[in-house]
């Protein structure tokens, strides 16, 4: 009798163990490799920046998880090359940085769809969730960092 007992307890924790996840990693690799096409593609004649590959991750009772790293205006970073920028210079910066962003807001929402159709493992009560980190960009001739268009507030260098 115990024999039998402990050879049920060990098929139900060898049956346990083999439970394949819901959603596989090459599933979440193939919507990181879209998620990257998208953002990189958010214009034709000046692609998006990324900082680092959509990473994602599925959570087990939360849902899947995608986050990466997007410089809208990688070429307006500032370096020892380029001398500041004007205050008239920032502004259009922040003009063109709160219309890219429109932008981006739309290819999340495309890429969002596509996880969704292609996460059939997600259960309905669980999410699909997709965070961009957007840096900070312009510095000022003064010294302070440049005023996130996003955010609305100021952020002061030490």
């Amino acid at each position: 009798m115990k024999f039998a007992a402990g050879f049920l307890v060990a098929l139900l924790l060898v049956g346990a163990a083999s439970v394949s996840p819901r959603v596989s990693r090459n599933n979440l690799a193939g919507l990181e490799q879209t998620t990257d096409a998208k953002l990189k593609a958010l214009e034709v004649n000046e692609p998006g920046s990324l900082l680092g590959a959509t990473r994602g991750v599925y959570l087990e009772g939360y849902g899947a998880v995608f986050t990466t790293e997007l410089d809208l205006l990688g070429f307006a970073a500032p370096n020892p090359f380029r001398p500041a920028y004007s205050k008239a210079e920032i502004a259009k910066l922040k003009l063109r940085k709160q219309g890219r962003i429109v932008m981006m807001k739309h290819r999340m929402q495309e890429s969002l769809v596509i996880m969704a159709q292609q996460l059939e493992g997600v259960p309905a009560n669980e999410q699909i969730a997709l965070a961009i980190t957007i840096p900070l960009a312009v510095g000022r001739s003064d010294g302070h960092a440049a005023t996130d268009s996003d955010a609305g507030s100021e952020v002061r260098s030490p």
